[in-house]
């Protein structure tokens, strides 16, 4: 079944698909491509976006300890470099690796849970259930054929 179909048939959002699929199938479509979900995309930030995100404490105690932690280790130097590109890519998965080794990190510098989930959630968007499924956009067609 494809990965369409397994959702109409399945729902495991409770959307309610299958009531609206006799005669109402683009409510299904409006359904699957309006943005009711969120997910992890590429995102381009700057360092005032980032700022903004965290709030300006939390901004400061996460500069702070990557500050003290860059000169011993590469990968929060190059960490740092991508936040202060002010193009950098938060939702990269190496973005997200890299979040993820410097949360582990245990120094006296270290980071907080929620430090680390803050940084993560940068990369949170807006989504469709579609584009949550791998699709960009579904159609009455895409139902038929499904």
């Amino acid at each position: 079944m494809s990965v369409l179909g397994d959702e109409i048939t399945n729902d495991p959002t409770g959307k309610g698909y299958a009531a609206f699929l006799p005669d109402q199938p683009g409510r299904v479509v409006e359904l699957l491509n309006d943005q009711t979900e969120t997910m992890r995309k590429r995102t381009i930030v700057t360092v005032l976006k980032i700022m903004d995100v965290l709030g300006v404490t939390m901004y400061e105690s996460v500069m702070n300890k990557l500050d003290a932690i860059a000169p011993s280790r590469v990968i929060v130097r190059d960490f740092l470099s991508r936040l202060r590109m002010d193009s950098g890519d938060m939702g990269s998965p190496t973005t997200i690796g890299m979040i993820d080794v410097i949360g582990s990190i245990a120094a006296p510098n270290g980071f907080t849970a929620e430090e680390v989930a803050a940084l993560k959630a940068i990369s949170m968007q807006p989504a469709s259930r579609a584009e949550v499924l791998g699709l960009p956009y579904v159609t009455e067609e895409d139902l038929r054929n499904r």
